[in-house]
Order: structure tokens, then C-alpha cells, then sequence
């Protein structure tokens, strides 16, 4: 984190209180920023870090002290679009430091304080979820503030469900009322299987609740969510799927989200285990409205299904699409030529084929996977494709050793391709 110093310009004691200056705008000159004025300025020099506790004392200071006078509070006199141009320079946490330490401008920083959501997913942070619902649930505003959510493992985990990081059977009666909010949401938004989601809530399911905090953010401009959420049942797809296709009021529409990151790091699937077959069972209901949000831009999932898709309607909402990844997919090459029809302005594509050892055969349907290539070769630019068995040990058994199987088919297919 760095600290913005106001520096004055000369012959002016405080070009921000001079009536000629209505408008300030911050402009990057690294490592210089420049609050600009008709011919006045301000300068913004940008510091070695330091830190969080300085910069809170400083800033609190510069904005509360009641010792300093109204011209030595620079902060407190910008105009609103140059403050939060500034507080838009600051991290979440220093921004939340600020909300709550500065009360002069908690109206500003608050808003930026929450704008970001990043949850290790490692240890299951059930309590924090619940948490952030509460807060949510008896301040609305809060919700709205939220653009950014990330719910993803920082380390490599085995295809073991991990316990969350709180007892619910000892500790659920301190979130009761989270639990009946969040229930009552359901009602209200007509799901039709109740049960299935009234039980898991009663029972502390960690997934079925972070699709109940997603469903009040109206904002949420991307997300990234862990390959367990695909495994553990796909609530945010249920919750998804009910909220564009039987909007009644209860569930955000996700108007704004353009990113999209559905269990895009799923690992290489599990050794031979003939209980999973490589891949745990999954709930095919999940899949189908990652696909028809209004504003996607980039998305990447780990797709194990389409066929609802494909039953459900020929027309996609993918117009938009400039980046699509398909992380160890399990559709078939024909699944793919029908996802691909709909992307005309399709830029980055990446392909993780995973097919069933024993069952399926690399690439038996080539010609349509070609065909279905060809398809956005002249807007492509960069284009990678990987393949492979499931379970994992098993497929060198299907190779006898080659590895002459793929050939460069940038300059054959694709014109416009800059990498392959």
C-alpha cells in the first residue's frame, strides 16, 4: 500500500477552496498523480510503503483532527469525484480501516471496503459466509456495494470433501437467524424443490449457503468459484438457473456479471477408484444458466454437462463471449460445436478434454471437433487444447507409448491465431 501526500502548488494556499476551481479529475503519472483544475493542480507523490497503521493514522488525521484547521484537512474538501478516485487507489482492507476509522468519510470509503470479496476455500470458511450474510441481511445497502467475489482454494486439494472450519451441531443456534432468513429467501423465490434446500441450510451446508449470499448481490461484476462447488451438488447453478428463468423479485439477475469462473481449477481427476470412475457424480441441473447470462464476457467452467442445454433452447446468450475455457470438459466433440456456433466473437479458447478410460476413445469424432473449430477461426487469436484419460493412471495404457497424435494447426485453420 502506498500513501498519497498532497502537495501544494506554489502560490496557492488551497487551489481546492478558490472559486475558479470546480472540477478536479485524477490523472496517473507514475509515481506522480495529478488532481487537475482548470490551470490549478494538486499533486499526489507516492511514497515508499508504509504501513496499514500508519496510513490510517495519517489519513484519519488528516480528515478528524480537530486540532487542524479546515485548510490543513485536505481530504475532507476534495470534491466527492476525486476522493473516491483516491480511495479507489486503496486495497480493501485499507479501505475498510478507513470506513470505520474516519467517520467524515465512511460514506465514501465504505462503498470500496466491500467491493471485493476473496474467501480462501481451503478450510471451508462457513462461519465467515455466514458472517457476510448476516451483515448483509441487516444492512441491504452492503450487498450492493459488492462487485468482485472469489470463493477458490490456494492449494492443490485430493478428492476429499473438506469439513468446514466450524462445529455446526455446537455453534448453528448463534446463526439462527441467518438460517431462517435465508430459508425464507428460498420461499420467496418459488424454488419448487424445497426440501432441497431447506434441509442442506438446517444442516450447515456451506455450499447451499454461499449460493444464498450470491443471489443478494445485484452488482457482482465477476466471480470465481472452486471446482467443489461443481462436485458438492452445484447450488450456484440451481440458485442461477431459478433466478434468469423464474425471476420474481427474490434473487439478483445478475445483470452485470461479465466474468465468470465456475470450478475452472479442478484437478487432474482422482486414481482409479471405481466408486467415482475418476470424476465424482455431479447434478446436471447446474450447468444450464452459466450460459445465458445477458452481460458474460470470459467464462470458464468445468463442464460436465450440456444435454439440458441443448434441450432447453438452440439459442445461447454468448454473443458477447471473448473468452471461453473448458476445463477437463467431459462433453462430447458435437457439445462443443454447438457451444462454439453461438460464439461469433469468440477471441481465446481453450479446450481440456477429459475422456473416460475404457469407454471413450481420444478424439473419435475429430472431424466434427475440426468443424466445430472452423467455426470461429476467423476471430480466434489464441487457441490451446489439451486432452486427456480418467481416471488419471489409466490412460497411458491407451497411447503404447506415441506422442505424435497432434499437429500445429495454427497457420491450417486459424489466420488470425497469434498463439496455439
Amino acid at each position: 500500500m502506498q500513501l498519497l501526500h498532497i502537495a501544494r502548488p506554489k502560490n496557492s494556499a488551497n487551489p481546492l477552496l478558490r472559486p475558479n476551481v470546480s472540477r478536479f479529475v485524477l490523472a496517473k503519472r507514475a509515481p506522480t498523480y495529478r488532481l487537475q483544475g482548470h490551470n490549478k493542480c494538486l499533486t499526489l507523490t507516492s511514497f515508499s510503503p508504509l504501513s496499514h497503521r500508519t496510513f490510517t493514522s495519517y489519513f484519519c488525521k488528516m480528515t478528524t483532527d480537530k486540532s487542524t484547521s479546515e485548510k490543513e484537512k485536505p481530504f475532507t474538501q476534495l470534491p466527492t469525484d476525486c476522493l473516491i478516485s483516491i480511495l479507489d487507489q486503496l486495497s480493501t482492507k485499507d479501505s475498510l480501516a478507513v470506513s470505520k476509522t474516519c467517520k467524515d468519510i465512511r460514506a465514501s470509503a465504505t462503498p470500496f471496503a466491500y467491493r471485493e470479496v476473496t474467501l480462501d476455500w481451503t478450510n471451508r470458511p462457513l462461519r465467515r459466509v455466514l458472517q457476510l450474510l448476516r451483515l448483509i441481511f441487516n444492512s441491504p445497502d452492503i450487498a450492493s456495494y459488492i462487485q468482485h467475489v472469489s470463493l477458490v482454494s490456494s492449494e492443490p486439494e485430493t478428492w476429499e470433501e473438506t469439513q468446514p472450519d466450524m462445529n455446526w451441531e455446537t455453534e448453528s443456534q448463534d446463526f439462527s437467524d441467518v438460517t431462517d432468513q435465508s430459508i425464507d429467501i428460498v420461499r420467496r423465490a418459488g424454488f419448487s424443490d424445497l426440501d432441497d434446500w431447506q434441509l442442506p441450510l438446517n444442516n450447515g451446508n456451506i455450499y447451499c449457503y454461499t449460493a444464498i449470499l450470491l443471489s443478494q448481490l445485484p452488482n457482482l461484476k465477476s466471480l470465481h468459484l472452486d471446482y467443489s462447488f461443481v462436485w458438492q451438488d452445484g447450488y450456484p447453478g440451481l440458485m442461477l438457473k431459478q433466478a434468469l428463468f423464474s425471476p420474481n423479485g427474490a434473487l439478483s439477475t445478475f445483470q452485470h456479471l461479465e466474468v465468470v469462473d465456475y470450478g475452472g481449477n479442478v484437478p487432474i481427476a482422482e486414481h482409479e477408484d471405481e466408486s467415482r470412475d475418476g470424476y465424482p457424480a455431479y447434478n446436471p441441473d447446474q450447468f444450464t444458466a452459466w450460459f445465458y447470462l445477458p452481460s458474460l464476457r470470459q467464462s470458464s467452467i468445468w463442464l460436465r454437462d450440456i444435454n439440458q442445454l441443448r434441450e432447453k433452447a438452440p439459442i445461447l446468450n454468448l454473443t458477447n463471449v471473448e473468452t471461453l475455457i473448458l476445463a477437463r470438459t467431459t462433453i462430447s466433440e458435437s457439445d462443443i460445436a454447438f457451444l462454439l456456433s453461438q460464439t461469433p466473437n469468440l477471441r481465446t479458447l481453450h479446450l481440456g478434454l477429459a475422456y473416460a478410460w475404457g469407454r471413450e476413445l481420444v478424439l473419435q469424432y475429430a472431424d466434427t471437433l475440426a468443424q466445430a473449430l472452423k467455426q470461429v477461426a476467423t476471430t480466434l487469436q489464441h487457441l490451446s487444447l489439451g486432452v486427456e484419460y480418467y481416471p488419471s493412471t489409466l490412460g497411458d495404457r491407451y497411447w503404447d507409448g506415441a506422442d505424435d497424435h497432434f499437429h500445429d494447426a495454427s497457420g491450417i485453420l486459424f489466420p488470425g491465431s497469434r498463439t496455439w
